[in-house]
């Protein structure tokens, strides 16, 4: 993380400030613990506000050392590994640089964090010349892509001098606090280009694709290999065994019957996805959707959502990032789709389980919280799923079938900016709506009457929450806890908390 960056530094004006960064001595020196009191205080020195950070220097910098040790935070903050040096001039510390990668990031990315210069050596480029030395460092290690964040809390200098450096804004969002958060990135192997969601989603593969362009394609990594297939059909061979798969998995009342979901695909879009394995043998899958906003509101004309109903791994191949692969093969097909109606895919969403939650943060999902600034309090956005099917004569849930309490989850694709509170809600209306029958599956209008009444109940109680709001703000498990130390009490939805859901834990 950039905590801070140069405050009180005069931008460079100079019409050769690369000649001026020569000029300046500035030797690294790798962090040790004979050194690590020392860096812990420089830290302190340049980072007031070192207390409310996310991942405090009083755990990461002993953890570069002692990774090992530091096993279940790094698991928490997702970090991978992480290196830090202490920038010296004429042999005195001047200054703090690391470099770490986070898990969820392919292996050639890597994170600028804890960059900063102590107050006496700032003015003079001393900052320039590190964040250089850092930029160098990265691409010495076969870094191809170096990211960073940052907040207007900061010197607006910070800005100025990663654009300087060539970095450009990949994403910005606002914290519950009222500030903004701005995402950069840049290229070390590559002239800067915009990237489109599908580009960065293959990126972001773990395995070597036969044919990246293609959602159905071999796999391989570390010697293993495995088959994306799509599933059109409840007459395909294999949808009995994704069938049987999702059932191992979740509820009785959360999996659809093939009936219904021939319904959907005659009545929608509907998006399965297998991974097999070289015996054959389907491993994983995936049930998703793709439908449009819905709204009559011309800001959401041609616009597309991929939506994910469901996604599982076998036992014994979890945690090999097989539902990565099939989330990537079916956003490309979703995508794919989309373009050839001349619309774009706009948002991603859906439900996850808290033991589910890590691997949609992985792929860039978000709780969604509104926000209450004055009182510092943050509510979850209660979201339960209806019942999967309905009796027909009475018009309410099948007998042994229930509504599901789910935390709700969105990620913006091809946009810099996470979505509105007003496209959340036609979004989530839209998702709602998608569970209920038409006419002709009840016996009778009375039945069909109290249907339609309770599913837009489920509607009404999903869009209230967002139509009083002050805004709304997506966060990762992450950044709750550091908003908890901030001193924001949150409002979670527990309910969506209840049961166990081991084998959906990826």
């Amino acid at each position: 993380m950039v905590e801070a960056i140069e405050k009180n530094q005069k931008p460079e004006t100079q019409k050769d400030p690369d000649k001026k960064l020569e000029q300046i001595s500035v030797d690294l020196a790798p962090l040790t613990p004979e050194r690590l009191d020392e860096a812990l205080s420089l830290a302190r020195v340049i980072f007031p506000d070192i207390g409310s950070s996310e991942e405090p220097p009083d755990i990461v910098f002993p953890a570069s050392l002692e990774p090992g040790k530091y096993r279940e935070q790094l698991e928490r903050f997702s970090i991978d590994k992480l290196n830090y040096w202490l920038a010296q001039e004429n042999g005195k510390s001047v200054g703090i640089m690391g470099l770490y990668s986070r898990t969820e990031d392919p292996n050639d990315t890597a994170w600028v964090g804890w960059y900063g210069v102590t107050p006496e050596a700032r003015g003079r480029g001393v900052g320039g010349k590190i964040f250089q030395e850092t930029i160098d460092k990265a691409r010495t290690e076969g870094v191809k892509e170096l990211k960073l964040y940052t907040t207007d809390e900061d010197d607006p200098v910070a800005h100025t001098l990663f654009e300087k450096f060539g970095f450009t804004i990949s994403s910005e969002e606002t914290a519950p606090e009222g500030y903004k958060i701005t995402y950069m990135s840049k290229r070390l192997d590559e002239a800067p280009q915009e990237r489109s969601f599908m580009q960065r989603l293959i990126e972001r593969s773990r395995y070597t694709r036969d044919d990246p362009s293609n959602f159905n394609t071999g796999l391989e990594r570390n010697g293993e290999k495995f088959t994306t297939e799509t599933i059109e059909s409840i007459d395909h061979p294999d949808f009995p065994k994704m069938l049987d798969l999702f059932r191992k998995t979740f509820k009785p009342d959360e999996v659809d019957s093939p009936e219904t979901m021939q319904q959907y695909m005659e009545e929608s879009e509907l998006l399965m996805h297998i991974m097999k394995n070289d015996k054959d043998e389907v491993v994983a899958a995936l049930l998703g959707y793709r439908f449009d906003m819905g709204s009559n509101d011309p800001a959401f004309a041609n616009k597309s959502i991929f939506g994910v109903d469901m996604v599982t791994t076998n036992p014994e191949y979890q945690r090999k990032g097989l539902a990565r692969e099939l989330y990537i093969s079916a956003a490309m097909k979703a995508e794919k789709n989309a373009q050839a109606e001349g619309k774009k895919t706009s948002l991603a969403m859906g439900e996850c389980t808290s033991t589910s939650e890590k691997f949609w943060n992985d792929v860039g999902w978000k709780r969604i919280y509104t926000v209450d600034t004055k009182n510092k309090k943050l509510t979850e956005l209660k979201y339960v799923q209806p019942p999967v099917e309905f009796d027909a004569k009475t018009g309410k849930s099948a007998e042994g079938l229930s509504a599901i309490p789910e935390h709700f989850m969105t990620d913006s694709l091809e946009r810099k900016t996470p979505p509105t509170k007003e496209e959340i809600a036609a979004v989530g209306a839209e998702w709602l709506s998608s569970f209920a029958e038409p006419q002709d599956s009840f016996e009778s209008p009375e039945a069909y009457t109290t249907h339609e009444a309770m599913m837009q109940g489920y509607v009404d109680d999903f869009q209230k929450q967002l139509t009083g709001a002050e805004r709304t703000v997506l966060l990762t498990e992450r950044a709750r806890r550091l908003l908890l130390r901030r001193g924001w009490s949150i409002e979670e939805h527990t309910a969506a908390d209840g049961g166990v859901a081991g084998p959906e834990d990826f």
